[in-house]
């Protein structure tokens, strides 16, 4: 009897629980956000301890977001927020690079403002990270696979950026040797032979890992 009166009752504010529920406003509601300088002018010193909260603010609007659909058209302003504060936080930098691209709305004046809002993120994680290959291979995927334009000649211009920024990484400390082989192999489908057997020359002297240099002196 007891029993069956508990969850007649848990059955009961379950059901009040969610109408009120429905009424709530959305957590990923239109939000007030400072620039970043003022921000730093309101932490008052504190920018590691303003940072850790904008990014608990960003982690948080992009988790509401992505469980109701909504609106998440200020999750890059959050992210640039939490970087100003503090640009030595790598952590929302690789976070943001991988996540606006998925989670940021085109806007009438910017039809893949995910790509542009990733690319802008990546920009300034370089700032404070120059020699993270990482960083600097996300770059150059996204201008090669993820820009496009309705001007030929604007979206070769990308290609072409995207390739040199994994040349960069190339040469950056720890970067990956599957690196070198895929540029070359970008190089190529731009129709750049004569750039890609420079490259060939240029990275099989310097190429260590026997499987890797096998296949460069393959191509």
């Amino acid at each position: 009897m007891a029993v069956a009166a508990l969850v007649a009752t848990a059955t009961l504010l379950g059901g009040h629980a969610r109408s009120e529920r429905k009424r709530w406003p959305a957590t990923s509601a239109f939000v007030f956000l400072p620039n970043p300088e003022t921000a730093r002018l309101l932490v008052v010193g504190y920018n590691e301890l303003g940072a850790d909260l904008a990014w608990a603010g960003t982690t948080t609007y992009a988790g509401a977001a992505m469980a109701d659909k909504s609106d998440s058209r200020q999750l890059g302003t959050l992210l640039e927020l939490t970087n100003a504060l503090d640009p030595y936080f790598h952590t929302p930098f690789r976070w943001g690079a991988y996540s606006l691209s998925a989670f940021a709305e085109p806007r009438p004046d910017e039809k893949q403002s995910g790509t542009w809002a990733s690319i802008r993120v990546l920009k300034r994680a370089l700032e404070t990270f120059p020699n993270d290959w990482e960083f600097a291979w996300m770059l150059g995927l996204r201008y090669y696979l993820g820009t496009k334009s309705d001007d030929p000649a604007k979206e070769r211009a990308y290609r072409e950026l995207g390739v040199s920024w994994i040349e960069k990484a190339i040469h950056m400390p720890h970067s990956r040797s599957d690196l070198r082989t895929l540029a070359v192999s970008l190089r190529t489908r731009l129709g750049q032979l004569d750039v890609a057997r420079e490259l060939l020359y240029e990275l099989i002297p310097l190429t260590t890992d026997p499987y890797t240099r096998q296949q460069l002196e393959d191509k």
